[in-house]
Formats: structure tokens, C-alpha cells, sequence
């Protein structure tokens, strides 16, 4: 009985909601009251009561009129005007009085001949989800590439790759202009396009591929609009740098852009090392693109089952970060011939070889010895990634889409630690072809069609060489060549129907088939692996039902699957997923969802012994159960003030991942024997994610950011289970400076934990890093630029510990086309720059010095087009 009154109380409130949530149209004019005339460029800020958040901005047109339109379920409303020599005011009103309110300011008797204006202007202007910075509020002159515009806008995060987020969700696409120049390869252009290029930022918080997709929301997917200033628009422009210095680093760029109405070229060259990484995982997953994404962007649905990313094993490994030569170049062509038709092709190419220098204390969990070692290693990478997506409307409102991508890996290593040597060489590529048609009826009923295809085609060969013998062998060297093939074919077909203005019902179904492909062969016999398949064939069908406007927005539905393969008998599968969400303006809202899918291994069906690296290898029994069924929920909180300045930004939630077996490791003589063993219990993750910036009176910004993680999980010992915990904090705090002046000061504080525990032996390792920094900045716009950051670290773990005190220069000094510049990094330590780091991996915890690059300092000249 409790229960039901309980779900009749939820759905009473939940229909009260809906009935609350109504659209407002605030409809009105300002004058002046002085003589009734006209006030053009006023603005006005529409306010719910008693809450005072934010519904809507309009700025009053040249007969001074405005028109808000939002979604509340107040009654009442405030309504605030100001304008340029009037004195501000404020009104309030109701919602049945909402037509042909009529605002009277009265004008500033102080301002005379010359009008000062001095205050905060509002930096966003809102229009239903689309939302234009004010970026000259943000900024103070000394940003060089766009990734430094988008840091300091409310709501944004960039990391130190050039991946953006908003309200901590990922940005889809970057657009320039409103042409998708880049396809999904966000970091291009985040971290070569330059700052003075930008004459605005606008945020697409509900972007579609097609407008005729645009009355549905069948995703909702955020976008960036970089708008051009006129002085970079239509003809060639860009940059060049070169650089060199001391101890023996240098500096090579050449940037070249063409931005133009129907067609637009991008040209990206640079040679260096100086240190800057290499790809990252996410770098390679968007390049990629998102296995569960491109249906959705048409209406379609997810697939059932993720085969993941098909992950090549350097971008898991750490980057060797001692010496570090790399080479980039990439080429991008837009051309939109008309407004029907739009073709995007572009080639990256990315090159690197380093070489690192480590010093290992390693302890193993199931004996609890420790030994300390030095590893050395290097690495060749290459990256060769092509693209071609096809864009075109079709008569009778439908629309056609193609994306294919050709993706090539090549990559050789070499470790060698103690009495080991491993030699590593790898050779991955990737084909994918993506495409699909979509057709709106009157935008009442939307029908896609979408098919995919992927092959990912891997060798490795490995050479193992020791002074002892080798795992559990007799044998001093082994040698084994690893074959594994994915091929991933899709095929889904969705209904979308429109029930009202802000209910739909999209209808699925679908067909994946999923073939894997596994073999090896080796100098020694025992590390033969006969070839052998899996085929997988997934049947699926969803419905959902969806509410996307008013205050009130939901999303509820189930998808029914059948899976079959040799272990997966006819095996039926039911995902449900959830999304409630409360909107009370497009900068604030609060939203609960839960999602559940499921993952594949791509190598548990085989038997036979793989070799992993030097010390270790997997015997695989062919075991029965692929499938891990992964439920997450998610809480997102965003809120932003315009008048006060203020963004708070927090995403938490946790997921739990059903692991059907795990690793058990066991110590055979001088190797590890990893095989898989049934679990009793899953994998629990808890994260939390926080972004808080805060603009004051004063020309000042604090800005606030934090990621927590805590990841339980299970391994195995000889046959005894251990119950494992890895957790992370990561939290930035800074105060800047805003002054439209010469000088400019920031000042941070940088805090990262992290800590390991094993269960079975209740053995801990901690890290943790402190890092403050004080950088003062002197700019005078298009005349010369200088920074001089100061920084000390302290990094702290057991019994080891580095304290690092260095400096850094940026020197810029700008005549006309050419300027002249100095870099320099950790200039207090050009001979030996030491940092410590953790890990805990398969039997061991380990506490690593690593050698990094020492500092350097360069020279050169830059020309501008």
C-alpha cells in the first residue's frame, strides 16, 4: 500500500509539472520618459520570481521593442532594462500581463557631452539554446590560440589537448562560421587557430546535422560556432615560427587558413621538440568516431553491444617523456558549392620518437618482495588518419549522409630493464564507412535509415630476450607474432513521431553483426595460437517516449535484444534508460539520468597463450561469457548568473560494471601467468566533476575545478581473491587578473592525489603533487607581449620526494608582420628535471622517478599574413 500511494503522489506532482511548465512570450517596448521616444539597444533581462533565475535576454530593436521567449512555471516575473544614458529599472509583472509591456526610462542627467559607461554588460545573450559570448568581457589580449579564448568563458573547459566541454559534457563539433570545417577533430583547431582570428563564440546547445532534424531533437549534442573577424574572412591567411636554442631544442609552425563563403582550406605544419605529447586516447577515439554516436545524430538508436575502440596498445602505455622529437601535419578542405551540398575531406598525419629514462620500486602483491630497478625504452609512432564526409539534402525534405575514415598505426618500441630486453612492433589499421538517409514528413514523423561498417586489422610481433630463463621455460628468448581482426557491421532503421509540440515517440530496430578473429605464431611451441572466430549476431528493438521542451523534460525507454553466438545462445537482453531533467532557463537546469549497455571482449573467446611483455602472459580457456553489462547514473547540475558573473558546473555519478571473470595472476619463476577466473563480485566507479568561475566588481576572476574518481574493482592472486581500490582527486584553484591595461597577474594552486590500495594484503601507495605558481603578464595588443611564471613542486610518495622551484619565459615583441619571440620552460633545471608518478598494474604497485625533458630556452622570429 505504501508503495502505491508513493507512485500516486509522483505522478501527481509529475502532472502538476507539466501543467506548471507553460511557454511565455514576454512581448513589450521602452521608452523614453522624457519625450516618449524609442529606446534602441536596451537590454532586458527577464527573471522568474521568487527563485530570480534567469528565463531570457533580448536586446530592443530601433523602435524599441523586445520580445523574451521562455519556459516557467511562475506567475510572476522581473523585468530588468538598462541602456546607455538612461538610469536602469526594474518591473515586475505577471503572466497573464505579458503583451505589450511598456517599459519608460528615465534619462541620466550626469551624462553630458560624453557618456561614460562603467559596470559589468551581461557577457551571454540568450535565445532559446543558443547562447553568443561576449567574448571581449572574458578576455584580456594575451590569448594566442582559440583553446585560451574558450578556458575563460563561463561554462568551459579545455584540457591540455584542445578537448572542450561545456556544462561537462563534450563539444561535438567545432564550426567555423557556421561550416563544419573540421569534421570531429576538435584539438585542430583549438590549438592552432589564432586568437586574433576570433571575432565571436557562439554555443549550439541542441545541434543537428540537418535542419530537418532540428524540430525532433533526437540528440542532444553541444556545438561551438567560431565566428571570423571580416579582416581574416575570404582570403589566405596564417602564420609561420621558427625557433631554436639552447641546450639543442627547436620550434618549426606554419598555420595557413582560408576562410571563404562556399570553400574553406586549413594547412598545418609543425616540427619540434620541445616536448609537447603525443596523441592521447581520447585524441584517437574522436578521430575515430563515436561507435554509439552517428545513428543517434539521425534519430536512429544505439548499438546493444560496444566492441569498444579497437585501441591500439602504445596509446595505453605511458608516453616516454625523457627526449621527445615529434612532426605533425594536417590538411582540411570544406566546400559547400551550395547550400544542398557539402563535402569535408582532411588528412592528419603524426609522428613521434621517444626515448625515457625510469627508476623503479616495485612491489608485488602476492609475495609482498620489493625490488628497485632502472628501465630504459624508446619509440617510433606514427599516425596517418583520412577522412571524406559527404553532406547533401535531397528533394522532398530528406537528407543523405557519408563519413568514411581510413586510419593507419605503425609503431616500433624497445624496453630494457634489469636482465630483460622487449622488442614491440606494431601495425594497426582501421577502415570505416558510415552512412545513412533521413526523411521528414510536415516534421510531424522523421524516418532514418543508417548503416555501418568497421574493420580493424591488427599485427604485433614480439621479441623477448632475457639472461634467465624466460616465464616458466627453459628457454632465454621467445618471439611471437599476434593476429587479431574485428570486423562490426550495423544496420538500424528508426520512426520518430511527434505526438505534440513536446512529446514524441521514436520506434527502432536493428541488425549487428560482430566477427572476431584471433591467431599467433611463435619460436616457441607453446605460444602457438591456431586460428579462430566468433561470429555474433545482435536483433534489436526500442521504443521510447520523450518530452524535450518546458520546465519538465523526460526521456524513458526500453530495448529488447537477442544475441547469439556459440556461448550466447539466443540470450535476451533488456536495457532500459531514464532522463529527467528540470530546465528553468537554457543556463540552468538539473538533470538525473540513467543509461545501461553492454560491452564486449574482443579476446576472452580464444584458447591459447598470449604474450603480453617481458615478464607476463595470458592463457585464455575460452570462456563462455563476453557480455559486461554496464548501468550508470549521472546527476548534472548547471547554473549560471549573468549579472553576478558566477557558473557553477557539477556532474557525479557512478557505474557498475558486470564482470564475469577477472585476472588471476600467479608467479611462476621469472614470470607471471595470467588466466581468467570467475568473479564474485563487479566493478563499482563513483566520479564527481566541479567547474566554478566567479567574476567580482573588481577586475578579478577566481576560477575553481576538481575531478574525483574511485574505482573498486577485483583481481586475483593464486586462486585468492583481492578486493582493490584506485582513487584520484584532481582540483585547480586560480585568481586572475581582468585589467584592460598593461599588466596582468594570475596566481594557482594545483592539487592531485591519488592512492592504491591491494585487499588482500592491505598494502597502500600514495602520491601526491602540490604545485604553486605565481605568472605576471605585461601585454600591450599588437606591440609585445611578456610572462614570467614562477612555480614550485612538491611531489611526495613513501619515503621519496622532489621539490622543484623553476621559471619560465614568453617573450613576444610585434612589428607590423613579424615579431620576434623567446620561449623559455623549467629554466632552472636544463640538466636534470626528476617527477615522481604511480602505478598499479596486474601483480604489482610500483613508485616510478621519472626523468623528464630538461628545460631549454629558444628564439626565433614569427611572421603573420
Amino acid at each position: 500500500m505504501k508503495k502505491k500511494g508513493l507512485v500516486s503522489i509522483l505522478l501527481m506532482l509529475l502532472a502538476a509539472l507539466r501543467c506548471l511548465a507553460n511557454d511565455v512570450k514576454l512581448r513589450g517596448t521602452v521608452v523614453s520618459s522624457a519625450d516618449g521616444s524609442p529606446v534602441p539597444f536596451a537590454n532586458v533581462m527577464v527573471y522568474a520570481l521568487p527563485d530570480s533565475a534567469l528565463l531570457g535576454y533580448a536586446i530592443t530593436s530601433d523602435e524599441g521593442s523586445f520580445l523574451v521567449e521562455a519556459t516557467s512555471s511562475s506567475t510572476e516575473l522581473l523585468i530588468k532594462v538598462s541602456g546607455i544614458g538612461f538610469k536602469s529599472k526594474t518591473a515586475r509583472t505577471t503572466r497573464e500581463e505579458t503583451n505589450g509591456v511598456l517599459v519608460k526610462l528615465e534619462p541620466n542627467s550626469k551624462m553630458l557631452e560624453t557618456i561614460v559607461v562603467t559596470g559589468r554588460a551581461p557577457g551571454i545573450k540568450v535565445s532559446g539554446d543558443t547562447i553568443d559570448y561576449n567574448i571581449g568581457k572574458y578576455t584580456t589580449g594575451n590569448e594566442k590560440v582559440l583553446k585560451d579564448i574558450l578556458a575563460k568563458l563561463p561554462g568551459m573547459d579545455v584540457d591540455e589537448k584542445g578537448q572542450v566541454t561545456v556544462n561537462g559534457e563534450a563539444v561535438k563539433k567545432i564550426l567555423i562560421d557556421g561550416q563544419d570545417f573540421f569534421g570531429d577533430k576538435n584539438e585542430q583547431i583549438t590549438n592552432n587557430l589564432p586568437a586574433k582570428f576570433v571575432d565571436g563564440i557562439q554555443l549550439q546547445k541542441n545541434y543537428s546535422e540537418f535542419s530537418l532534424l532540428s524540430g525532433f531533437n533526437t540528440h542532444k549534442a553541444n556545438a561551438l560556432n567560431v565566428k571570423i573577424d571580416s579582416l581574416h574572412r575570404g582570403r589566405i591567411t596564417g602564420n609561420a615560427e621558427l625557433q631554436g636554442g639552447w641546450p639543442r631544442n627547436y620550434r618549426a609552425t606554419v598555420n595557413a587558413y582560408s576562410f571563404g563563403s562556399k570553400a574553406m582550406m586549413g594547412f598545418n605544419v609543425k616540427y619540434f621538440n620541445t616536448g609537447e605529447a603525443f596523441m592521447t586516447l581520447i585524441d584517437y577515439i574522436k578521430l575515430l568516431g563515436s561507435v554509439n554516436d552517428y545513428a543517434r545524430s539521425f534519430g536512429g538508436q544505439n548499438r546493444v553491444i560496444d566492441t569498444g575502440a579497437g585501441l591500439p596498445s602504445f596509446l595505453t602505455n605511458d608516453i616516454n617523456s625523457y627526449k621527445r622529437r615529434n612532426a605533425l601535419l594536417s590538411s582540411n578542405i570544406a566546400w559547400n558549392p551550395s547550400e544542398r551540398l557539402k563535402v569535408n575531406a582532411y588528412y592528419l598525419f603524426n609522428f613521434d620518437q621517444s626515448y625515457g629514462k625510469y627508476d623503479n620500486r616495485r612491489t608485488y602483491m602476492e609475495t609482498g618482495r620489493t625490488e628497485t630497478f632502472s628501465e630504459t625504452s624508446a619509440a617510433r609512432r606514427g599516425f596517418h588518419h583520412l577522412g571524406l564526409n559527404l553532406k547533401c539534402m535531397l528533394p522532398g525534405n530528406a537528407a543523405f549522409d557519408s563519413r568514411t575514415t581510413i586510419t593507419a598505426m605503425p609503431q616500433t618500441s624497445n624496453r630494457h630493464i634489469s636482465n630483460y630486453n622487449c622488442e614491440s612492433k606494431l601495425h594497426e589499421w582501421n577502415f570505416s564507412q558510415r552512412m545513412s538517409v533521413v526523411k521528414n514528413w510536415n516534421n510531424k514523423d522523421l524516418l532514418s535509415v543508417s548503416g555501418e561498417f568497421d574493420y580493424r586489422n591488427s599485427r604485433r610481433q614480439l621479441n623477448v630476450e632475457s639472461a634467465n630463463t624466460l616465464y616458466d621455460l627453459t628457454v632465454y628468448d621467445v618471439a611471437q607474432k599476434q593476429k587479431q581482426t574485428l570486423i562490426n557491421a550495423f544496420l538500424s532503421s528508426s520512426w520518430v513521431h511527434r505526438l505534440s509540440r513536446a512529446w514524441q515517440m521514436n520506434m527502432a530496430g536493428g541488425w549487428n553483426l560482430i566477427r572476431n578473429m584471433a591467431s599467433a605464431s611463435a619460436s616457441v611451441d607453446t605460444f602457438d595460437v591456431a586460428k579462430q572466430f566468433l561470429t555474433t549476431n545482435v536483433y534489436n528493438y526500442s521504443i521510447s517516449f520523450s518530452k524535450k521542451s518546458g520546465l519538465l523534460r523526460l526521456n524513458g525507454g526500453l530495448t529488447l535484444a537477442s544475441v547469439n553466438n556459440r556461448f550466447e545462445n539466443n540470450r535476451l537482453l533488456l536495457l532500459p534508460v531514464a532522463n529527467i531533467e528540470l530546465a528553468f532557463s537554457s543556463t540552468n537546469s538539473i538533470s538525473l539520468t540513467y543509461s545501461s549497455g553492454y560491452e564486449a571482449d574482443n579476446a576472452v573467446f580464444m584458447r591459447g597463450l598470449m604474450i603480453d611483455d617481458y615478464r607476463q602472459y595470458t592463457a585464455f580457456e575460452e570462456k563462455h561469457n563476453i557480455l559486461h553489462r554496464k548501468d550508470k547514473l549521472q546527476l548534472g547540475v548547471n547554473y549560471f548568473d549573468i549579472l553576478n558573473d558566477f557558473t557553477f558546473v557539477a556532474s557525479l555519478g557512478c557505474s557498475f560494471t558486470d564482470e564475469p571473470y577477472i585476472f588471476d595472476y600467479h608467479n611462476d619463476g621469472h614470470g607471471v601467468r595470467a588466466s581468467l577466473l570467475k568473479a564474485d563480485r563487479d566493478r563499482c566507479t563513483q566520479y564527481a566533476y566541479f567547474n566554478i568561475k566567479k567574476g567580482f566588481r573588481i577586475p578579478l576572476v577566481l576560477n575553481f575545478k576538481s575531478t574525483i574518481s574511485n574505482s573498486l574493482y577485483q583481481n586475483s592472486y593464486q586462486h585468492i581473491f583481492s578486493n582493490n581500490r584506485s582513487s584520484t582527486f584532481d582540483g585547480t584553484f586560480a585568481l586572475a587578473t581582468k585589467f584592460k591595461s598593461l599588466l596582468n597577474i594570475e596566481v594557482g594552486y594545483k592539487l592531485n592525489l591519488q592512492q592504491s590500495k591491494i585487499g588482500i594484503s592491505n598494502n597502500h601507495i600514495n602520491y601526491a603533487e602540490h604545485v604553486l605558481y605565481v605568472k605576471p603578464m605585461a601585454i600591450r595588443k599588437e606591440r609585445f607581449e611578456l610572462s614570467l611564471p614562477l612555480s614550485y613542486t612538491l611531489d611526495h610518495s613513501g619515503q621519496n620526494e622532489f621539490r622543484n622551484f623553476d621559471m619560465g619565459l614568453t617573450a613576444m615583441f610585434t612589428f607590423k608582420s613579424w615579431a620576434l619571440s623567446i620561449e623559455g620552460n623549467n629554466m632552472l633545471h636544463t640538466r636534470d628535471y626528476r617527477r615522481l608518478r604511480i602505478a598499479s598494474r596486474n601483480d604489482y604497485n610500483e613508485v616510478v622517478t621519472e626523468n623528464r625533458l630538461p628545460g631549454y630556452v629558444i628564439a626565433g622570429i614569427k611572421f603573420f599574413l
